[in-house]
């Protein structure tokens, strides 16, 4: 297993500094909940929303990544990016999330993230390879 000297909340922080470093599009990033005994587990993901303007319509598919210890990242993630058309929908529930995920705490974009600089700003190991695909969309 990981060496997990950051808990949960941090590397979730790590890991949107590193996508709004990487994805010029991305507007906001906020962390999804599941209940809390759920969350407390070790083996739970850490899951984000990630808003981003330059992605294409999708619906919520949740792709799925392994730990990435080397950046920052000891656990494994969801990540789900929508436009922000869809996250307007997901807010009014016309967009479905995954049963019992909640949009929590928003991350800001750090100050020191510029946007329009992409190759400038990425960090070695920054991009984190999806695991495993979606069978499908998800949608209610």
């Amino acid at each position: 297993m990981a060496d997990r000297t950051i808990d949960k909340d941090e590397a979730a922080k790590v890991l949107a500094r590193k996508h709004y470093q990487i994805e010029d599009g991305i507007t906001h990033i906020y962390r999804l909940t599941d209940k809390s005994e759920v969350e407390v587990r070790p083996t739970e993901p850490i899951k984000l929303l990630e808003v981003n303007a330059a992605t294409v319509p999708s619906g919520v598919m949740p792709l799925h990544f392994g730990p990435a210890p080397a950046s920052g990242v000891p656990f494994p993630s969801v990540i789900v990016e929508v436009t922000p058309a869809e996250f307007e929908k997901i807010r009014r529930q016309e967009l479905q999330l995954p049963r019992g995920w909640v949009i929590g705490e928003e991350i800001p974009r750090p100050a020191a993230v510029r946007t329009g600089s992409r190759s400038r700003d990425r960090e070695p190991g920054a991009m984190l390879v999806p695991q495993e695909r979606p069978a499908g969309r998800l949608r209610s």
